[in-house]
């Protein structure tokens, strides 16, 4: 689930809020999810876990720092698979490490972790919840790994906008970051600061630009499995998104007080959300998702770049 401000959704969230397109366009030259040799697509591609241990080894001792996607396993209405939210935080953190390797960086992207919080969604078939104390225990015997792998830093998104699965993550880091040695860092947009009562002056947050407005406001709400998000997953796997069924799937046309309602969760949301959407899946296109997706890719690589060079 992704939340951008009142009408649009981020990603990690990191962002862009494009006007909607109803017509998609050819399809773009750029596929960012190229198959592996042997077929299928992977969220390991590019990864540490496609790596051998004296690689990994090569790379503590060059103090490369680590970048760290996170999200989780749920519902995504009838046209978008369970995976979306960990499968877009990867892409985005794929061309992260693309933008930081221009500026000369030597960055590493840790195995995806898809465990999380789902209060909103939890209702609903496929939506796994863990606790948060093990949201907790994971991040921190994660930063235990790379510290004893010799690694010192890494930025972490999630692509997954849920307030309680997002403050755990930021109380989680700052407790892995005493107990391990490491310095970790959650990179997070100005909405989410905001709904998680943060100053922006916290050391192991780091605080993106906010988005361009858009040109043209949308009337309604876009939060969950709506266009932006749809059109986001839809530029980077393709084969993943039942295109067929976008038209059939109208604006739930909701309001703030509806999303009020929805983010109870439970049987609520359900009854309020009974797709399993908030937003407007029709709205999707590639061109929508190409510009979405590119333009949240360099507020998080601008937010990380200044933050590495400020840093001692």
């Amino acid at each position: 689930m992704n939340v951008r401000g009142h009408f649009s959704i981020v990603f990690a969230g990191y962002f862009i809020a494009c006007a909607a397109a109803h017509s998609p366009p050819p399809q773009p030259t750029i596929v960012q999810n190229s198959a592996p040799s042997g077929g299928g697509y992977s969220i390991f591609h590019e990864t540490m876990a496609d790596m051998t241990y004296p690689e990994i080894e090569a790379a503590a001792k060059r103090h490369a720092i680590l970048l760290w996607p996170m999200g989780v396993i749920e519902e995504h209405g009838p046209q978008l698979p369970l995976g979306t939210d960990i499968y877009n935080a990867y892409a985005m953190m794929k061309q992260v490490a693309h933008l930081l390797k221009v500026k000369a960086k030597d960055v590493l992207i840790a195995p995806p972790m898809y465990w999380g919080i789902n209060d909103a969604t939890g209702a609903f078939a496929g939506s796994f919840n863990v606790r948060p104390s093990t949201l907790r225990a994971i991040i921190e015997d994660t930063f235990a790994s790379f510290r004893k792998d010799g690694f010192e830093t890494v930025y972490m998104i999630t692509g997954h906008r849920d307030r309680l699965h997002n403050q755990v993550i930021v109380e989680g880091v700052a407790a892995a970051n005493a107990s391990t040695g490491m310095h970790g860092f959650v990179v997070i947009p100005p909405i989410m600061r905001e709904r998680l009562g943060l100053t922006g002056t916290e050391p192991h947050v780091v605080i993106t630009e906010a988005p361009p407005a858009p040109a043209s406001p949308p009337r309604y709400l876009e939060v969950h499995a709506g266009g932006q998000e749809t059109s986001i997953l839809w530029y980077n796997f393709r084969a993943l998104v039942k295109t067929d069924l976008l038209p059939k799937l109208p604006d739930t046309k909701f309001g703030p007080d509806d999303l009020a309602e929805w983010r109870k969760g439970g049987a609520t949301a359900r009854a309020k959300t009974p797709m399993g959407y908030l937003g407007d899946p029709s709205s999707a296109s590639l061109q929508r998702g190409e510009q979405a997706f590119h333009g949240d890719a360099s507020l998080l690589a601008n937010a990380i770049l200044k933050h590495m060079e400020l840093s001692p």
